[in-house]
């Protein structure tokens, strides 16, 4: 029963991923999740990032300096333009990322106070800074990815 009730939020987060990506003008993005007690975050779905970016990134430490991790322990939307310019971001040391911008957004949960449960991330080939448009669109997304991540046991 868990297993099938964590195939279907995962398709449904996959909608909401591309969904998402539509939005931003980009083919690359990932949802992540921070399970209770963990101080990782792991990809629950991702989208146009190839297996060599998800084996690298897939469960990474919560105080990292991604995009996604510090959405995460910020509670905060993050915009990282360029990651070449960012000395202590994990992917200036893997070799063929295949992206440059980051924008994550996190999935925040008010039970029994606020708390970041995951991040919504697009990542885009060039520099990138999201529009005030851009950002309030994903903002309704986030809000049903955030209720979607805790159905995963």
């Amino acid at each position: 029963h868990d297993l099938l009730r964590c195939a279907e939020v995962q398709l449904e987060l996959a909608e909401l991923l591309e969904t998402a990506m539509r939005l931003s003008g980009t083919r690359m993005g990932h949802i992540t999740r921070c399970a209770q007690g963990s101080d990782k975050l792991h990809i629950v779905v991702q989208r146009g990032l190839g297996i060599d970016f998800f084996e690298r990134f897939e469960a990474m430490p919560a105080d990292c300096e991604a995009a996604w991790c510090r959405a995460v322990r910020l509670k905060q939307r993050i915009v990282i333009p360029d990651i070449g310019s960012e000395p202590d971001h994990p992917g200036r040391t893997f070799q063929r990322l295949p992206y440059r911008g980051e924008f994550a957004v996190p999935l925040l949960v008010s039970e029994p106070q606020v708390e970041a449960r995951g991040a919504l991330t697009t990542l885009f080939t060039h520099s990138h800074e999201p529009s005030r448009l851009e950002a309030a669109n994903l903002d309704s997304i986030v809000r049903e990815a955030a209720d979607l991540i805790t159905r995963i046991p």
